[in-house]
């Protein structure tokens, strides 16, 4: 199984959120303690343009795995780390084109997943900018190749009826250049920027593992 740590509070950029959503109290957000990523309830997600926009190709990733820690003392700081399977890659479409398609994201021309089946992002500062919003700057390493990455996020809290400690909810998204990534095959139909999303829920755990668990 794979593992993976988000240590903090952040993930991809730019997000169009909800402004309606519960912001995270300090008091609801226990300190020094772990929040496991949920893959049952989270998605990570991308689309990128084909033909200048005439088409979005979207698919998902269904392999991950990640922890959400926040550190002594502090609301939204820390530090993340993220690992997807490269070879989980789903797109959506009919069947025979979209056998053919995960077929050509696997291979050499894009995440080549056999000689890299992990795609990873290691956060090196949180920057806070205000009680539910933050940006996250790190490294996004993609087929061996690695690149800074700076994402946002929304954070907030929800507690289930009868649950002792609430779950940890997030939202966010953002964009790469693939071809930053040695992905660049395909340039006069699918166009160069990927955007990214990442939402779901995370439940608490009892401590904040070490640092360099990957």
């Amino acid at each position: 199984m794979l593992r993976a740590v988000l240590l903090a509070a952040g993930i991809l950029a730019a997000p169009v959120l909800p402004a309606s959503l519960p912001s995270a109290s300090a008091a609801e957000l226990a300190t020094d303690r772990v929040y496991h990523l949920i893959p049952g309830d989270s998605d990570i997600t991308f689309s990128v343009e084909e033909w200048g926009g005439l088409r979005t190709t979207e698919g998902r990733f269904a392999t991950f795995s990640g922890l959400i820690a926040l550190d002594e003392g502090a609301q939204l700081s820390g530090r993340v780390e993220l690992e997807i399977d490269a070879g989980s890659v789903e797109v959506a479409g009919a069947e025979e084109e979209r056998a053919w398609r995960e077929q050509e994201l696997r291979g050499v021309d894009f995440f080549d997943a056999d000689r890299f089946p992990s795609i990873r992002f290691v956060s090196r500062r949180l920057e806070r900018l205000d009680g539910r919003h933050a940006r996250l700057h790190g490294d996004l390493t993609i087929r061996g190749v690695t690149r800074p990455a700076d994402f946002a996020i929304l954070l907030w809290t929800e507690t289930a009826p009868g649950a002792t400690a609430p779950r940890l909810k997030f939202s966010a998204s953002g964009a790469i250049d693939r071809s930053g990534f040695g992905m660049t095959a395909w340039q006069d139909v699918l166009g160069r920027e990927v955007q990214l999303s990442i939402s779901g829920s995370a439940e608490p755990g009892l401590q904040v593992p070490p640092a360099g668990l990957l």
